[in-house]
This record gives structure tokens, sequence and C-alpha cells, in this order.
């Protein structure tokens, strides 16, 4: 791994020791709330867009009241962008992972308590099919669909129950099949996530683009997530062990966990 000496610049691309994101394979978007130039806000810092660093244009947007907040000082003297758990969401287009081939998720995040809706989704990424898009997200109440659920096309049972404390997830897919559980590595903090059983009959929703801060944004299944979202890096491949060292010395210097 190499030797983190690098320090960090805000309103910039951040590296450790020549480091970033953009050194991974296959990077398909990256969103850093402590990069100021990429957080485009109003003066009641109201946030329109959040660039992707990544350099293929996912740039999520938002409008009138569905608009989250960016607020200061909320990890490591770093800002975050706000959900209120009520109506806020940040939507782009363009595919960003595949259900078809390896891909990775890596997303840094604070759950403020709960909104109003029973299954909040923190973000969902569009993969190569609408039905397949990847999402993240834990119940309020109804454990039988828990307590975390990450799904594409189908609803995984993991063993996380969300609080109020900041976290680091990973989740990385071998791409050899959605369902089993085996095509599937998660860690939150860097300690595995196990599977428990997958319950039946639950919906998929069937998007066209992703997602910040909810499910979907048509009908009746918005899904509003309540708390700070700081990073999202996700792609197609697979990440190496110098990768992920590299990512996880970044992480910490930058956000302190």
């Amino acid at each position: 791994m190499r030797r983190v000496m690098q320090k960090i610049r805000r309103g910039a691309i951040a590296s450790v020791d020549g480091f970033s994101p953009l050194d991974l394979a296959g990077l398909g978007l990256w969103l850093d709330s402590s990069n100021s130039t990429s957080v485009t806000k109003d003066g009641s810092n109201l946030v329109s867009q959040w660039t992707d660093l990544s350099g293929n244009g996912h740039n999520f947007t938002g409008s009138g009241a569905a608009k989250p907040l960016c607020e200061a000082n909320q990890l490591n003297g770093n800002p975050g962008i706000y959900f209120d758990g009520s109506n806020d969401f940040l939507t782009a287009t363009g595919q960003i992972i595949s259900a078809a081939s390896a891909s990775y998720i890596y997303v840094i995040f604070k759950q403020n308590g709960w909104g109003a809706d029973t299954y909040p989704r923190m973000l969902k990424l569009l993969s190569n099919t609408a039905a397949n898009s990847f999402s993240i997200g834990w119940p309020q109440s109804d454990t039988s669909y828990g307590p975390t659920q990450l799904s594409c096309g189908d609803y995984k049972k993991l063993t996380y129950i969300a609080d109020t404390s900041v976290h680091k997830l990973l989740v990385e897919y071998n791409g050899s099949g959605i369902n089993p559980t085996s095509s599937w590595s998660l860690k939150m903090d860097g300690s595995a996530m196990t599977f428990g059983t997958t319950p039946g009959g639950l919906p998929t929703y069937t998007v066209s683009s992703s997602l910040l801060g909810c499910s979907e944004t048509a009908g009746s299944n918005f899904q509003f997530w309540k708390g700070h979202i700081f990073e999202v890096i996700a792609g197609i491949g697979t990440l190496t062990t110098d990768e992920l060292d590299n990512l996880a010395a970044y992480v910490l210097q930058k956000w302190g966990i």
C-alpha cells in the first residue's frame, strides 16, 4: 500500500500520495461533497447540481422543493449533502454500473433518523437494464424486509441496522448473477456483512435514471431517505487489493473514518 503523505485540498481533486478515485478501475461515478467546485448551490445552500468528478457526465440534479441542502462542517471539517426524508432527491441519467459484469459501489453516509416512508432508499444507480438498478436502503420498522436491503432485481437481507453514525459501505458484485448471495461482497466500516434469508414477493422498481435520496420519482413509492451523503464512488470492474488499500487510506485522511 502506498504511504499516506499527500495533503488534501478542498475545492480541488483530492489525492493521497498521488492516489484519487480517478485511478480506480472502470470508474463510472464520483461524487464528493468536500469538493466545493462540484456542488452548485444557491444563496440558501440548496443544491441544484452535484457534478460527477469521474468525467463521465453523470451529474445529479435537483429542482424546486426537491433540492437537498449542502451543510458545512459535517464530517472532519467537510460539508455534506443533506436529504430531509420528506421530498429531497437528486437524479442523473446514463448507465453507471452493470448487472452483467463486476461492479462496485462505495459510499460515505450518515443517516439522520427517519422520514415519513417505511422503506427509505439512500441511492439507486442505473445498471445495464432499468429493472436491475442497484438500490441500497433499510426499512424503518418492518424487519421482515430487512433490516438492510440491497436490491438488484431482488432484495438481499443483511445484518446492518440503521443508526445515526457515519459509515462507509463497500458493495462489490462479481457479475455472476444478481440473485445468488455468493455474487456479492459487502463491508460496513471494513467488516463483512452477512446475509439472512431473503424475503420473497418484494417489488422491484424499474427506473430510467439514477437517484440519490429516494427510490423513484413517479407513482407512490418515493421512499425518501433522511441523512447526509458525503461521497459516492461507483464503477464497472473489480477493485484490486492495492486499489482498496489506497481507497481506505484516502477516505481515512479526508473524512477521518
